[in-house]
């Protein structure tokens, strides 16, 4: 006996058959593939196991199901095999995939698998309810969730019966194209292929076939310019397309029956029209526009080229115009380069003169120092002694170094000199103050030549005393105050 979820019961009855003595389970831990679904039937002497795993048969030594070779072998998927039964004639009536048949005993012993009458009968017997019942050698009952079914063996049925398929109905969203029904639609047959506008570019397509016994029909289909491979055979009767591109379809059809027999192929043609952006007159605009197009652009293009050639022309009086500036001003570089020689030439120039005038004023400088050292020892001389003649001789000799001292001539060469320097910047400074006495433009002088008053004093035979005193009397006279430097006021004039 077989439970639904534990396994396989072997159970021992007492001699009135009112009690069990003995119970032994057989599951998964003792022979049995698994504990669900095992249920247990008897054909001839054989106690045989379906299972999910095949079909298993009971061991008398072993005490316990195995595997059997013998009867997996007579199944094609002996996994899916559910309900055993064997009538007198030896024949096993079962159920494999929920579709009943049988194995037709033959003279020799071996077995002969019928499945074709019985695939009417495919999925109609519920789940877990399978039934068979042996009226005798020829009828066989069935039991199915509708009711009950015969099997009559003397019954005879063509099988291969020609089906006959129909496109039942196909409907177009245009509302300008009629409904078409029953028919097979071809150019063949002479039909004017329907046309519809892009923006009703959908069509529904009904299926139907000649069947007349309860059974059910599949349907394979494609649609060439849209996919070139046929659908996977449904028992669906009704197919839509939707958003197609422009172009012509032809729609082919063809139909199966539960015995595998198929029907001839029907086709239907029909036509999609571009949108009017790609359709001929649409392509004609396009050409005209791409003409006018080129030649806009053959005009824009020699348009370009003269405006290039005047701006190429425009570009070289520009570069002409800079190359002559660059020349001029590479000529004023020159120029300046010169002038910038020439002037630095007559700095140098300059610079000599002025350390020429320099060693001469230092050597009147010495000299008048060097006199004055004599002059003082003369009077020295001239004190101490009580001759007169002496002191006649040391009085004549100290006048004639007081006027070397004071030769207004070596002044003039001074002056002179000083003026190629600085050209003849006595005259500017007596212009510009005349108020200015002799002994101070002489100092004015001195001080441009960048002399200290110790030096400036040997010079004019006064004391650096007189020469500050000096110096304070020209920057009243030159309206200079306190916080301005002399001697830089005179070197920029």
């Amino acid at each position: 006996m077989g439970h639904g979820y534990k396994g396989v019961y072997k159970l021992e009855l007492n001699d009135q058959q009112d009690s069990v003595v003995n119970l032994v389970l057989y599951n998964r831990k003792n022979g049995l593939a698994s504990d669900y679904e095992n249920n247990v039937y008897k054909i001839g002497k054989d106690i045989l196991i379906t299972t999910r795993n095949g079909i298993y048969e009971y061991d008398d030594e072993l005490d316990q199901p195995v595997r059997s070779e013998k009867y997996n072998q007579l199944f094609n998927s002996p996994n899916e095999v559910c309900f055993l039964k064997s009538d007198d004639n030896y024949n096993i009536w079962f159920y494999q995939d929920s579709q009943p048949g049988v194995l037709r005993y033959q003279e020799d012993g071996s077995y002969t698998e019928i499945t074709t009458p019985f695939k009417i009968l495919k999925n109609r017997s519920g789940v877990s309810f399978e039934h068979v019942s042996i009226i005798d050698e020829n009828k066989v009952l069935f039991g199915t969730e509708g009711g009950f079914a015969i099997y009559d063996q003397n019954h005879t049925k063509n099988y291969n019966q020609k089906l006959s398929v129909f496109l039942r109905k196909i409907q177009f969203k245009d509302p300008s194209i009629p409904q078409y029904r029953m028919n097979s639609f071809s150019p063949e047959n002479n039909h004017k292929i329907p046309e519809t506008k892009y923006n009703y570019n959908s069509v529904q397509f009904y299926f139907a076939a000649t069947s007349f016994e309860d059974e059910n029909l599949f349907f394979s289909y494609k649609l060439s310019g849209y996919n070139e491979e046929w659908s996977e055979w449904s028992e669906k009767s009704y197919k839509e397309y939707t958003y197609l591109q422009e172009g012509t379809y032809t729609m082919q059809l063809k139909a199966r029956n539960i015995y595998n027999t198929e029907s001839d192929i029907v086709t239907f043609q029909f036509t999609i029209l571009p949108p009017f952006f790609r359709s001929k007159a649409a392509y004609t605009v396009y050409v005209v526009l791409m003409a006018i197009l080129v030649l806009f652009i053959r005009y824009l293009f020699k348009k370009n080229i003269e405006k290039s050639r005047l701006k190429e022309i425009e570009k070289q009086k520009e570069l002409f115009r800079e190359k002559e500036q660059k020349l001029k001003e590479e000529a004023l570089v020159a120029e300046k380069e010169m002038v910038k020689l020439r002037n630095d030439k007559l700095r140098s120039d300059v610079i000599h003169k002025e350390k020429e005038l320099a060693n001469s004023t230092m050597h009147i400088i010495q000299k008048n120092n060097f006199l004055n050292i004599i002059k003082l020892e003369l009077r020295k001389i001239n004190n101490e002694t009580k001759e007169a003649s002496v002191k006649n001789r040391t009085n004549s000799i100290i006048q004639k170094i007081e006027k070397d001292i004071d030769n207004e001539k070596q002044w003039e060469i001074f002056e002179l000199q000083l003026d190629n320097i600085h050209e003849d910047f006595l005259k500017r400074i007596k212009q510009n103050y005349p108020d200015l006495s002799p002994r101070e433009l002489k100092l004015c002088a001195y001080l441009r030549m960048n002399m200290s008053s110790k030096e400036i004093a040997g010079l004019m035979n006064i004391t650096p005393r007189g020469v500050e005193i000096h110096r304070y009397r020209i920057r009243q006279k030159l309206g200079l105050n306190r916080s301005e430097n002399l001697t830089q006021f005179i070197l920029g004039i």
